[in-house]
């Protein structure tokens, strides 16, 4: 299957070396970039996890490391851009975290909450993240074991101001059958937002992340797909 031809943008990855549980090495991100730009994109948001008591990246950390992985992929002539970025969790440090990125913090916010539960104090958060001025998107809910009962609740977060990232890889199946019908829910209820790969190193095959892409495009078009990719 052919690769992408037309340059993308990837909103949600793990490849800067050594600050969260994605890439452990700069060789590591070496490459994930080429795998990157064979997929066709040749913008990324490097969003490393910021996690109180398991990942504390603030912005010197983030920008250092972004800063550091830019040289390199320059120097073995690679054409991807790096833009620092973050994963925040959402708990009762958000607030402190967010002051601890104000620097490299955008409009829009990647955020998260816990896998196997959506406490209600989430809406809270999230509303108070809008009310600063920001826009949450959150991250890859196709995942999260409440989310995926009813389409009712992205539809409330959209209708909020929040925005919906999904990973590209929940198509192909690589998180389970349950994430994948619901990413297919959320794509043809035109619900998605952005796309990302959500990379955290070199091994998966590049064949997965191609054949998730037709499917994807099979459900909103060429147009739809290259709209979730290009913001």
């Amino acid at each position: 299957m052919e690769s992408v031809l037309i340059a993308m943008i990837d909103f949600h990855n793990h490849i800067l070396p050594g600050i969260d549980d994605g890439s452990s090495s700069i060789s590591e991100s070496i490459a994930m970039a080429k795998i990157l730009v064979e997929l066709g994109y040749n913008e990324i948001h490097c969003t490393p996890h910021i996690m109180s008591g398991f990942y504390n990246n603030n912005s010197k950390t983030i920008k250092n490391q972004c800063q550091k992985l830019q040289q390199h992929i320059y120097e073995n002539k690679i054409d991807l851009k790096l833009i620092p970025g973050f994963e925040l969790y959402l708990d009762e440090t958000y607030k402190k975290k967010m002051i601890d990125c104000e620097d490299i913090i955008q409009k829009e916010i990647l955020v998260e909450g816990p896998i196997r539960s959506w406490p209600d104090y989430l809406d809270m958060i999230l509303i108070d993240i809008i009310e600063r001025g920001y826009i949450p998107i959150i991250a890859h809910p196709e995942r999260n074991i409440v989310l995926q009962k009813d389409l009712s609740y992205i539809k409330k977060y959209r209708t909020m101001g929040c925005e919906i990232q999904c990973n590209i890889l929940s198509m192909f199946g690589t998180y389970g059958k349950r994430e994948q019908n619901y990413i297919e829910e959320l794509l043809v209820n035109n619900l998605v937002n952005y796309l990302g790969t959500d990379m955290h190193s070199a091994k998966v095959p590049i064949s997965h992340y191609q054949e998730a892409f037709s499917m994807i495009r099979s459900k909103v078009g060429n147009h739809g797909f290259m709209s979730l990719t290009r913001g």
